[in-house]
């Protein structure tokens, strides 16, 4: 099928700890996709490609205060 890849996947990572009486979650997704083509004749090659999501987030002792810091290429 035309500009469908015949092949996704998708892997995520998540990591979390205590940290200065707080918790630090360190998490992040891989996301691969195959080359497709634009047309039927496949002369239009879109080549193969992964995307990363990176993720940083400190939250306070009390569970009110969260700061985010994320990534994405």
């Amino acid at each position: 099928m035309q500009r469908s890849p015949e092949f996704t996947a998708t892997l995520g990572v998540n990591y979390m700890t205590s940290v200065l009486e707080g918790t630090l979650n360190l998490s992040g997704n891989l996301c691969h996709t195959s080359d497709f083509y634009f047309d039927s004749s496949e002369n239009y090659v879109h080549d193969s490609y992964q995307l990363l999501s990176l993720r940083v987030e400190r939250t306070s002792p009390s569970d009110v205060t969260t700061l985010p810091c994320t990534v994405t290429n």
